[in-house]
């Protein structure tokens, strides 16, 4: 019973290997006027670099966020379930491919528990540098906080309005 035990759990090794779901990957080049990156598994101890990845934002149709990720970092990439090529190209027939090695995505970055950030903030909607020095913070009572150790820039082609029951000026 064991042989067969063994053999089974092999062939599920064998069929599984191939299937690609999501990965950690670093980031070794990045193309900023296409929007994506070449990057390495870091599971692949063959370093088999995965080349031409989306970088995934948290967008719309109105609204777009994006990380400037750089060479060097860690990111998530998935693997979409189908071919993401008539997707990302306006059309065509769909390949038969699924979990391939050509629809990885990226989708976000990896934080190490070896290099926390700082604890501040934690129930609050939160954009900032990782010093937290730099930020602009919504908390979960509705306040707004814009803090910078630089310059604030505010550039308009129109009005800029200012409107509050006091408003102080240092």
């Amino acid at each position: 019973m064991s042989d067969f035990n063994d053999y089974l759990e092999a062939k599920q090794n064998d069929m599984l290997q191939g299937l690609n779901t999501c990965a950690i990957c670093r980031i070794e080049k990045i193309d900023y006027d296409e929007m994506k990156a070449d990057v390495t598994p870091l599971f692949d101890e063959g370093l088999t670099l995965i080349l031409n990845c989306p970088l995934g934002f948290h967008q719309n149709d109105k609204f777009l966020f994006r990380i400037p990720y750089e060479v060097g970092d860690l990111v998530v990439v998935v693997f979409s379930q189908r071919d993401i090529d008539n997707i990302y190209f306006d059309g065509g027939d769909q390949a038969v491919r699924t979990h391939g090695l050509e629809d990885a995505i990226i989708i976000g970055g990896v934080q190490k528990f070896t290099n926390p950030i700082a604890k501040e903030h934690v129930k609050d909607v939160v954009v900032t540098d990782k010093r937290f020095k730099n930020k602009f913070v919504i908390k979960d009572n509705g306040e707004i906080f814009v803090e910078s150790m630089e310059n604030i820039n505010i550039l308009s082609q129109k009005d800029v309005i200012i409107r509050g029951q006091n408003i102080y000026l240092n």
